[in-house]
């Protein structure tokens, strides 16, 4: 009915702090994993311990959103409602740091921890389905957007990229088209 909550919330996110149960891990010294040096990020085993623990917050997450859906149907507008829900990027647990001198050593993987991200959406009318394509964020907002204000959002074309951290201590990072 014409009001917008718009929230960023830092969840899953590194430190991971929570387990699945929505509860702060006893140890805090395994809330911090520190990484470690380039080009390596983690080694394979030291990438499975910390997806057990983002994992475990994942599912956190997912509660504490499932509650907020469980109460907008009790309130009685889940069914009109307009729900965006997105990531920033993806879970940053890669086996390799994406730096630009690193792209060459960048696997799938690797691609797959830094840059791929959840976008799901719930509009009043709109038909489910899923991506099985990369798909940029900026495409699947104007798409949505065009449904909800029934007039055509652009989106940039080819717009297939992710961003890489530099390797001269620069703070701009380098757009890398994918």
């Amino acid at each position: 009915n014409g009001t917008v909550f718009f929230a960023h919330l830092l969840f899953p996110h590194d430190p991971f702090i929570y387990d699945a149960n929505c509860k702060i891990r006893p140890d805090p010294n395994t809330w911090k994993i520190i990484y470690g040096p380039l080009p390596g990020a983690n080694s394979a085993q030291l990438r499975a311990l910390r997806y057990k623990y983002y994992l475990a917050q994942d599912i956190c997450a997912e509660q504490q959103l499932n509650n907020l859906f469980i109460a907008l149907q009790k309130a009685g507008i889940y069914q009109t409602a307009t729900i965006i829900v997105h990531g920033d990027h993806g879970a940053r647990i890669g086996v390799n740091w994406p730096y630009v001198s690193q792209t060459h050593q960048l696997t799938r993987q690797d691609f797959n921890d830094y840059f791929v991200t959840l976008f799901a959406s719930k509009i009043p009318g709109q038909t489910e389905g899923s991506f099985n394509q990369p798909e940029d964020l900026q495409s699947l907002l104007a798409n949505d957007l065009t449904q909800i204000t029934g007039k055509k959002v652009e989106a940039p074309k080819n717009n297939l990229f992710v961003f890489l951290y530099p390797d001269d201590g620069n703070k701009l990072m380098v757009k890398m088209p994918i």
